[in-house]
C-alpha cells in the first residue's frame, strides 16, 4: 500500500475512508480475487490492531467460491476497518444511509443491479427478491455482554465482544418479540409460537406448554407469557412472588423486572407480583395507563396524555420523569430511562457513567431501547444511534 494513501486516511471520517477504498478498486473488487486481496491487506495496513480480527474473518485464506463469498468477506472487511464505530457492523445502511443504488454511485461504487442486490442480501436487508426496504430492526434488547437484534423478517442476530454462551439462536425464524434475561431468552413467533434458550436453572424455560401467547416478558431467573384470552402464565423462580399471576385478567401488555412482574390490564390500571420499591409512588393507584417499562428495579409507565409515571428504585433520578410530555414511546434501562417524544426528540433521565443520557441532539427518531449502560435508536432512515458504554458489546 502506498504511504500517499495512508497520508490521505489520516483525519477523515469513515465514510470518507469507504469512498476512498471504493475509488481505488472500483466495482471490479467484486469479482476480481487479486483486488480484493490487496484490499485486505489495506485495510492491514491502515487498522493493524485489528489484524487478527481481519485474519480471522478471512481464516480459509481467501478461498472464494462464489460471488456470494466476496460480498460477504468484502463486508466484513469493511465492518472490520469501521470498529471504532461499532454500530456499522449492523449493516451498510448505517454509511449509506440509504439503500437507492444512486446512493452508492455517489460514493463511487460502480454497481450492477445483480451486485447491489447481492450486497444488500449479504449486508443485513430483506431476504425477499426485491431489495427496495431494509430489514427493519423492530426490537433490540440486551444482557450484560450482548446486544439481540429482532429484524422485520423475523431473523434474529447476536453482537457482542464475548461469546455467548447457551444461546443457539440458528433455529429462530419467524420472530415477532424477544424477551431477554441474563441466562435465559424467549421468542414468539409470528404463528405464536414459543421459543426458548438458556439456563433452565430454576424452571425458567418450562413453557414448552404454552400456547395461544400474544406477548411474553422476562426477569433475570423468572418468564411471563401473555395469553389471547387476557391470562397471564409464569414459571420459574419465585422466591419474591413474582410468578404470582394467576388471578391476573383482562391482561394487555406484561413487563418485568429483576424480581417481580407487571401486568397492564385493558381499564389502564397496573398490577403488580413481587418486590419493588413503591416509595416514590404506589403503581396500583395509576390510572389511564397505555404502556409500561421496567428496569431492573423500576417501573415507568406512560399515560394516554403523553405523560409519565414511576416508582421503584430512583438513586440515579432515573424515575424523575414527571415532567417529560408528549411522550409516546418509553424503554427503560438498568439504571436509566428513555422516552420518545411525538416530535422525533429524546429524553433521558438517570445514570450518565457512559453517556447513556446524552441524547438531547437526536433527532426525527422513530423508535428507542434502553440497555444496562446503553442508549440505542432508530430514526426514520433506519439510521441507527448510539450511547454509552459500547465498549462493553464490542
Amino acid at each position: 500500500m502506498e504511504n500517499k494513501l495512508i497520508d490521505i486516511f489520516t483525519g477523515v471520517t469513515v465514510e470518507e475512508k469507504l469512498s476512498l477504498l471504493f475509488k481505488k478498486y472500483g466495482a471490479s473488487l467484486i469479482n476480481d480475487y487479486p483486488k480484493f486481496a490487496s484490499l485486505i491487506n489495506d485495510l492491514l495496513a491502515i487498522e493493524k490492531n485489528e489484524r487478527n480480527i481481519i485474519l480471522n474473518l478471512c481464516k480459509d485464506g481467501f478461498s472464494i467460491t462464489s460471488k456470494h463469498e466476496y460480498t460477504r468477506k468484502i463486508d466484513n472487511a469493511i465492518n472490520v476497518l469501521f470498529l471504532q464505530e461499532p454500530i456499522v457492523k449492523w449493516g451498510m445502511a448505517t454509511l449509506c444511509k440509504a439503500i437507492d443504488k444512486s446512493k452508492y454511485e455517489a460514493m463511487g461504487i460502480d454497481l450492477s443491479t445483480e451486485d447491489l442486490n447481492i450486497i444488500l442480501r449479504n449486508t443485513g436487508f430483506s431476504n425477499q427478491k426485491n431489495y427496495s426496504k431494509p430489514n427493519e430492526i423492530i426490537q433490540i434488547e440486551f444482557t450484560q455482554n450482548n446486544i439481540f437484534e429482532l429484524k422485520l423478517d423475523g431473523e434474529v442476530e447476536i453482537y457482542g465482544n464475548k461469546v455467548v454462551k447457551n444461546f443457539d439462536l440458528s433455529n429462530w425464524y419467524n420472530v415477532k418479540k424477544m424477551a431477554i434475561a441474563s441466562n435465559h431468552i424467549l421468542g414468539l413467533t409470528k404463528s405464536n409460537e414459543i421459543l426458548f434458550e438458556g439456563s433452565n436453572s430454576d424452571n425458567q424455560c418450562n413453557v414448552t406448554s404454552w400456547n395461544d401467547l400474544i406477548d411474553i416478558a422476562a426477569g433475570n431467573f423468572h418468564s411471563l407469557g401473555l395469553k389471547r384470552n387476557g391470562k397471564v402464565v409464569a414459571t420459574g423462580l419465585n422466591d419474591y412472588g413474582q410468578c404470582n399471576i394467576l388471578k391476573w385478567r383482562d391482561i394487555e401488555k406484561i413487563s418485568s423486572g429483576n424480581i417481580f412482574s407487571v401486568g397492564l390490564n385493558n381499564k389502564g390500571k397496573v398490577l403488580l407480583a413481587g418486590e419493588l420499591d413503591l416509595t416514590i409512588s404506589n403503581l396500583l393507584t395509576w390510572k389511564d395507563i397505555v404502556n409500561i417499562s421496567c428496569g431492573n428495579y423500576h417501573v415507568v409507565g406512560l399515560t394516554n396524555t403523553g405523560k409519565l409515571e414511576a416508582t421503584g428504585w430512583n438513586k440515579y433520578g432515573q424515575c424523575d420523569v414527571s415532567n417529560w410530555e408528549n411522550i409516546v414511546k418509553i424503554s427503560c434501562g438498568w439504571k436509566h430511562t428513555v422516552g420518545l417524544t411525538s416530535y422525533g426528540t429524546v429524553v433521558s433521565m438517570g445514570d450518565n457513567s457512559y453517556g447513556e443520557i446524552e441524547v438531547g441532539k437526536w433527532k426525527d427518531i422513530k423508535n428507542i431501547f434502553a440497555g444496562r449502560e446503553i442508549t440505542i435508536g432508530i430514526d426514520k432512515n433506519n439510521k441507527i444511534f448510539c450511547v454509552g458504554n459500547v465498549n462493553r458489546y464490542y
